[in-house]
């Protein structure tokens, strides 16, 4: 299902327009990346483009920046064009003053903004080569998350989480606290 702008509910166009509002950077990389035809609403992201998206942002704001964004931009030349990833080079640099702008000003909002865009960007490349989610799962765990401080790695990746009961038994599982009263 294709985005429908007529179909979104009012109030989720608000909430949108309003999050992406926050940065004209935000909403020209979303032109240029023609939102409406690579985002499906009700669609499933890729958990490793979601979390490649978000410690992309996170690193951005660390001392392993320079290194971090060699590794991005050498893998984006990679996977897709020379061309692209000079494009992509520009894009991390502007993008980085405004994450450590809004880490200044505790303004988790416009993080999460740009985090949303890098992720809608790298979810296209696993759209159109499925078969990268492999090369960008090594990008995550070898560049992205170690650049990350502690509390943020953490938050990166996936979980597995099985759990089998039987009779009256119960079972409780959470990917962090859990407060159970019963």
């Amino acid at each position: 299902m294709a985005f429908d702008e007529n179909r979104t509910p009012s109030n989720l166009r608000q909430k949108l327009s309003y999050r992406l509002s926050t940065s004209r950077y935000v909403k020209s990389l979303l032109r240029r990346l023609q939102f409406s035809k690579i985002f499906a609403w009700g669609c499933k992201m890729d958990p490793i483009a979601l979390a490649a998206g978000t410690a992309l942002v996170g690193a951005m704001a660390t001392d392993a920046w320079q290194q971090t964004r060699i590794a991005v931009v050498s893998w984006w030349g990679r996977v897709r064009s020379n061309q692209e990833a000079e494009a992509v080079r520009a894009d991390l640099a502007e993008v980085r003053a405004q994450v450590l702008a809004a880490r200044e000003a505790r303004d988790a909002d416009t993080e999460r903004a740009v985090a949303g865009v890098w992720q809608m960007r790298l979810q296209q490349i696993l759209r159109e080569d499925p078969l990268l989610e492999n090369e960008l799962r090594r990008l995550l765990d070898g560049e992205l998350t170690p650049a990350l401080p502690a509390d943020e790695g953490e938050r990166i990746g996936s979980l597995l989480m099985k759990a089998t009961a039987s009779g009256s038994g119960r079972v409780y599982q959470a990917g962090r606290d859990q407060h159970i009263s019963e």
